[in-house]
């Protein structure tokens, strides 16, 4: 009992993306207004030769480097989950699905569809890789998805979206949030997706710049493909595009 009272009282916490970026950019922003600040001073009073062009340059680019961090907050507090309930709402659930999510970070979005297939499996695979931009464990998504109440059905591996180590026809959905950007071989990952992907499942593509991937999964023999305007993220507009897998692909492409 003291286990569940606690989970309830806990909070998921999904993390701020590009956590080392928004404070360079914080750090930088009030540098920059605060030597805007004393340049103005030195010009009112007249010290130094002081000119408002100097002033007005330290202030753009103080405002600059704050409108990025509030985007990148804002972005990742709330644009991303706009993003994954507007994926989630376009998948029709039975409820027994296996579901796989490929660079699922702490688990926003697989967790979240974990939610909808009380009989179903709901796998979480990334790399795991510590950067700049991101610092996620394996452990993070198990923790959250034990506060959110469906660790019985999230299960996380290490994969590369490249190689994956599924056997063919393994997942009802195949679903990925702003993680292809980052892959080196899209064509490489977006055939291993389709292989992995059973025979008239469905493929969801959540990112910025997505809908370069409608004429890939066209040419790879996906039926169905469409795109969705979601949302926008660091002011890019984020898009979602689907395709479902035909049923003649039954090996990989």
């Amino acid at each position: 009992m003291k286990t569940n009272k606690n989970n309830q009282s806990k909070k998921a916490n999904y993390g701020q993306d590009m956590p080392g970026i928004i404070i360079t950019a914080l750090f930088l922003g009030i540098l920059l207004a605060a030597l805007a600040i004393w340049q103005y001073q030195n010009y009112i009073t007249g010290h130094n030769n002081q000119t408002l062009v100097i002033v007005i340059v330290f202030a753009s680019f103080g405002l600059l480097f704050f409108t990025m961090a509030i985007v990148g907050i804002w972005s990742s507090r709330y644009g991303k989950l706009i993003l994954r309930d507007k994926v989630l709402s376009k998948l029709n659930f039975k409820g027994s699905e296996k579901i796989l999510d490929l660079g699922c970070g702490k688990g926003l979005l697989i967790i979240e569809a974990a939610k909808k297939i009380q009989g179903g499996k709901a796998v979480g695979a990334d790399l795991w890789d510590n950067t700049l931009e991101y610092s996620y464990t394996a452990q993070m998504v198990l923790n959250n998805a034990e506060i959110e109440g469906v660790s019985n059905r999230v299960e996380v591996v290490t994969a590369d979206a490249q190689d994956m180590p599924f056997a063919n026809n393994s997942f009802d959905i195949v679903m990925t949030s702003l993680m292809m950007h980052h892959v080196p071989d899209k064509n490489k990952a977006l055939k291993e997706m389709i292989r992995v992907t059973k025979p008239g499942g469905t493929i969801v593509i959540a990112d910025v710049n997505s809908k370069r991937f409608i004429p890939m999964l066209k040419s790879l023999g996906l039926f169905h493909v469409e795109s969705h305007f979601a949302t926008r993220l660091f002011l890019v507009p984020a898009c979602i595009v689907m395709g479902i897998k035909s049923k003649q692909l039954y090996h990989e492409t």
